[in-house]
């Protein structure tokens, strides 16, 4: 098999392809660096994202700690 595209690489890592496709890649893989490296450079941008772009854990007391810095609601008088 030749060297599948960059987009059908990028499709067989997220899992998007076809049966018959996927284990003709996977095959393809075994044997390829060219195509492992590319498929390397796919993980660790999922990293990179899943790391960066995560939703931050906030401790418990969170809320409560920011409600405690603000200044108490004083409404306006009216002129």
């Amino acid at each position: 098999m030749k060297c599948a595209t960059n987009d059908k690489l990028e499709q067989w890592f997220d899992g998007l392809v076809q049966d018959h496709e996927y284990k003709s890649i996977q095959t393809h893989l075994n044997t390829c660096q060219v195509c492992q490296q590319i498929i390397e450079l796919y993980s660790n941008e999922k990293q990179f994202i899943k790391e960066t772009l995560g939703t931050p854990t906030l401790p418990d007391d969170f809320a409560n700690h920011v409600l405690s810095e603000l200044e108490p609601y004083a409404p306006k008088q009216k002129r």
